[in-house]
């Protein structure tokens, strides 16, 4: 088999995205703002669209980071990726503003919008994966910032 041969019969294809989708708003405050986390399900409760808007204003740098980081995940979440994989890639990315978060039984600080997301996929996940046995890479707090 060439490796034409080869990429061709390995992409993923996409799942259409059905015309209904029942969807739970998750609305956090980080240390640069208020974010709106949206997840949108299938029947089954599977987490198949993610919306990040923030406070800010329509073509600010966050708003559009976050808005492609939200189309990006969407498309694995549609083509099979197991939602696990996504969680453990987003859970323990840090920034500059992490903010104590209540309510997503952590015993730390969410470090960033995407470990936020993270957390919350996880959150909204059938099968949870346990945040502690995740190994968190980066430059992260020593201990938890309460704002």
């Amino acid at each position: 088999m060439t490796k034409k041969q080869l990429i061709s019969k390995s992409l993923v294809k996409v799942a259409k995205r059905p015309i209904q989708l029942k969807s739970v708003t998750h609305k956090i405050t980080m240390g640069c703002g208020e974010i709106n986390v949206v997840l949108s399900k299938l029947k089954s409760g599977q987490v198949v669209e993610v919306f990040l808007k923030t406070d800010g204003k329509a073509g600010c740098c966050r708003q559009s980071f976050l808005e492609s980081m939200g189309r990006i995940i969407s498309i694995t979440l549609r083509s099979g990726v197991d939602p696990k994989e996504t969680i453990k890639q987003l859970i323990g990315i840090s920034c500059d503003k992490p903010a104590f978060v209540p309510g997503y039984d952590l015993k730390r600080s969410m470090y960033s919008c995407l470990d936020a997301l993270g957390v919350i996929l996880n959150y909204e996940n059938d099968k949870p994966v346990k945040v502690e046995d995740i190994k968190l890479v980066g430059a992260l707090p020593d201990k938890p910032i309460n704002l």
